[in-house]
């Protein structure tokens, strides 16, 4: 059974979000939302093979160094 949703607010970068909306608009036939596409994505991100902070360390690094 699924947990309880718990609404968030962060900030997003404004590149991201249209390649959010690409998204949401070629999954017209699923009808997902933004909300529904970051749950998911976030879904994967932590029942990954890989450690999820260990992961996430590696891709704040990626970031901040500007490689992603």
């Amino acid at each position: 059974m699924k947990g309880a949703k718990i609404k968030v607010g962060f900030a997003i970068d404004e590149e991201i979000i249209k390649e959010l909306d690409v998204m949401v608009e070629s999954s017209r036939g699923l009808q997902a939302s933004r909300s529904e596409l970051v749950d998911a994505i976030l879904a994967v991100f932590f029942k990954s093979q890989e450690k999820p902070m260990e992961k996430a360390r590696k891709l704040l690094i990626m970031r901040r160094k500007g490689l992603i």
